[in-house]
């Protein structure tokens, strides 16, 4: 109940805040809108149930905005963290100011969180084939095929997501190509344990960059 409240609070108070003026930069507008809930240098904070945003590939991050403010993301009945998400984003900035946020983020450095999956890394490698298809093989993402960056996920977000996708919370919108391709392929994985299993074999892959083959 405490999480909650600290949530709705902080989604109050970023979706409050004044208009972006003229002058406003990327960094001033995260600090003013985002910070509370992702932490101050886009590093993601389990309390208010906020995934990292630094080190994501810009392209990607302008995507999911869209996706909020389109109600593709936020929108779904069960979707608790989502739909607070989706105010924020209303009242976020468009145009040059967007893009001016989304490539901060991007050139923040990410931070490694602490892995808490308890699944088998072992059984997870060949699942993750799959995904390697379009996340690369060492899950760093490719900007090509709008898949984003998997190490670097926190467990607890990452799990949620692809329980997210597998029961329609997320991606059942065709017009949201990308995130329908997505459910596709989440709904391939047939259970709970599959899920921890393919993410405790992201654990056993280092960082690279979202350009790298």
């Amino acid at each position: 109940m405490r999480a909650a409240l600290g949530l709705a609070a902080a989604v109050l108070l970023a979706s409050s805040s004044p208009p972006v003026t003229a002058g406003e930069d990327a960094e001033t507008t995260y600090r003013m809108r985002c910070a509370v809930c992702h932490g101050t240098g886009g590093e993601g904070e389990r309390a208010t149930n906020a995934p990292p945003l630094a080190g994501l590939d810009a392209a990607y991050l302008k995507r999911q905005l869209e996706g909020f403010r389109r109600g593709w993301r936020g929108t779904a009945p069960g979707d608790r963290y989502g739909a607070p998400m989706r105010a924020v984003a209303l009242a976020l900035p468009s145009g040059r100011a967007e893009d001016a946020l989304v490539t901060w983020l991007a050139g923040r450095p990410a931070v490694m969180p602490k892995g808490e999956t308890s699944g088998d890394a072992r059984a997870g490698e060949s699942t993750f084939t799959t995904c390697g298809a379009c996340h690369g093989l060492r899950a760093q993402g490719n900007p090509e095929l709008h898949a984003p960056r998997l190490t670097g996920l926190p467990d607890w977000y990452a799990a949620r997501q692809l329980e997210y996708f597998r029961s329609g919370v997320r991606g059942a919108d065709e017009a949201d190509e990308a995130g329908f391709q997505m459910a596709t392929m989440a709904a391939l994985l047939p259970d709970e344990q599959a899920i921890h299993d393919v993410l405790a074999y992201v654990r056993t892959l280092a960082p690279t960059a979202a350009s790298e083959d």
